[in-house]
């Protein structure tokens, strides 16, 4: 996953996006067949032993219950319609408890999905469908944006790198079970068991000194900072071990993902929470088919704004 200093690898992506903010094309390119949205899981937790985040025993719980769940449970919850164009806050809006939290009759309570980052354990689910639909797969690159905090200065990260082969070990054993609720929430982590200190090399912040000063693939609103990457690669969750843009608080996903043949883009726009590929029909029926991810068939043009979802309306 080396840097990429030659920036026109993703010019071609410029002409396919709106300059101004209207709909979803502001990130994601048109110009393809067909478009996919994959929503990102909804992490629940429950206190061990009680089962429940209300009344009197709430602070006495031997320990944390997790499960990752599709938005089509928090639509259930909340009593509302889960379709391609669902917004969160429009889902998630069951009756709170005492601290303003969703809790079901379970007692699981709801947070909101990961934004502008895509789930390892999904990552990898994706990537097979994505490897299988280009005559490049091991051929490719994996766009970063350079906000994240910590990417090219030390504001917001400890600098520390992961750099353990025992640790790549563990998490291809986990790939094993990203299909149950428990794999998921291990996948998070199974790269980052072991850590070491960085090398000389390195600039203030993640990413070397030369990388942080160099060439950046600038798009309408965005910046990014290239790597070399198959999309073969994101399969095994071990990939976490290599990407020099990200580091032991929290997996960081690529924001782009495009193989060297173009025949489809993968976009977790930073301000989304959910990550939309652009590609053929036949990529998009195959992602939409699979029962691990949740993923629902975009139209070309589709509002992901907080407005575009004319099915759940906000309480009057």
């Amino acid at each position: 996953m080396d840097w990429v200093g030659d920036v026109g690898r993703g010019e071609w992506l410029r002409e396919r996006l709106d300059v101004r903010w209207r709909n979803m094309h502001s990130a994601v390119p048109r110009g393809f067949e067909a478009y996919a949205r994959v929503f990102h899981p909804v992490t629940i937790d429950r206190p061990t032993g009680t089962g429940t985040w209300s009344g009197p025993n709430r602070g006495f719980a031997s320990g944390i219950d997790y499960r990752s769940v599709p938005w089509a449970r928090v639509a259930e919850v909340g009593g509302a319609t889960m379709h391609p164009l669902a917004q969160f806050g429009r889902l998630n809006r069951g009756v709170p408890n005492e601290y303003n939290e969703l809790v079901d009759a379970d007692g699981w309570r709801y947070s909101e999905s990961a934004v502008g980052t895509l789930d390892v354990a999904v990552l990898a689910a994706v990537a097979l469908h994505l490897a299988a639909h280009t005559g490049t797969p091991d051929a490719g690159i994996a766009a970063v944006w350079e906000g994240w905090g910590g990417l090219g200065s030390g504001t917001g990260v400890s600098l520390i790198m992961v750099r353990d082969e025992e640790a790549a070990d563990r998490a291809s054993d986990r790939a094993a079970d990203r299909e149950t609720e428990a794999g998921e929430a291990r996948l998070r982590q199974a790269a980052l068991a072991a850590m070491v200190e960085p090398d000389d090399s390195r600039g203030p912040g993640l990413l070397p000194a030369d990388v942080s000063s160099g060439a950046r693939l600038r798009l309408p609103g965005r910046d990014y900072v290239l790597f070399v990457a198959g999309i073969r690669r994101f399969v095994d969750p071990a990939w976490l071990t290599d990407a020099p843009w990200t580091d032991s608080t929290w997996p960081q996903s690529p924001n782009l993902i495009w193989p060297d043949d173009h025949a489809w883009v993968l976009v977790s726009e930073i301000d989304f929470d959910s990550t939309v590929i652009a590609g053929t029909q036949a990529l998009v029926d195959a992602l939409v088919a699979d029962p691990t991810i949740e993923v629902l068939e975009l139209r070309e043009g589709a509002d992901l704004t907080s407005e575009g979802d004319t099915v759940n309306l906000p309480p009057n």
